[in-house]
């Protein structure tokens, strides 16, 4: 099912447990497209989250720096 959305790379996440990433994005609505598309392919748990230097940061933090 995840080779039929394109980019997804698996990454081992905690033990275990592997979460896959599908795409790195510089606008939210590219973000949010994307997500979308991930959801009507059946992953609804999908989410969009932020990187700074490597480290997560609040959506809304990424919004402020997008928008500088």
């Amino acid at each position: 099912k995840i080779k039929s959305i394109g980019g997804a790379e698996k990454v081992l996440d905690k033990g275990n447990i592997y979460k896959y990433i599908v795409g790195r994005f510089t606008s939210f609505s590219e973000a949010e497209s994307k997500k979308s598309e991930v959801i009507k392919k059946g992953f609804t748990d999908a989410f969009i989250y932020a990187l700074k230097d490597g480290e997560r940061i609040r959506i809304k933090e990424a919004l402020k720096l997008l928008n500088e």
